[in-house]
């Protein structure tokens, strides 16, 4: 039985998602699985961040952060950061911050790859992430 569950384990760590199998470009939906932009995540120091790399063209709203606060209040979407903080701990990467750019609102984010890492499974929410809502990205081949 012992040699089972160390066996179990290392098979398990065989088909984890690898820290950097975040990085690179993705495609974002809406809640209606309409696209929206285009990110890139990047690792610095020990945490992933992501830029708005490209807004796609059927956006209704402005390509200015008009509901944003602080240093992003009306500064152009392409290029700005707007997840920070994510760690990559157990197969996941949490404890991130995302800014909603519709609302200006930032909320607690996480994210969890599909096991062949062509999806993700962004999970936004307030304090507990019971009370989110999970939108499923696509990785853009480059």
């Amino acid at each position: 039985m012992k040699y089972f569950i160390v066996l179990f384990y290392f098979v398990s760590l065989a088909f984890a998602s690898e820290p950097q199998a975040i990085e690179g470009f993705w495609k974002t939906f809406d809640l209606r699985h309409h696209p929206r932009t285009i990110i890139k995540f990047y690792r610095v120091d020990n945490e992933y961040r992501a830029d708005i790399y490209k807004i796609l063209d059927d956006m209704p709203h402005s390509q200015l952060c008009d509901h944003c606060k602080g240093i992003n209040k009306n500064k152009s979407l392409e290029g700005m950061t707007i997840i920070h903080g994510l760690q990559f701990m157990n197969s996941e990467w949490k404890n991130g911050e995302v800014l909603d750019t519709d609302s200006g609102n930032t909320y607690n984010c996480k994210i969890k790859l599909s096991k062949n890492n062509e999806q993700m499974l962004f999970r936004a929410y307030i304090k507990n992430p019971i009370l989110g809502k999970t939108l499923r990205w696509e990785r853009l081949q480059t």
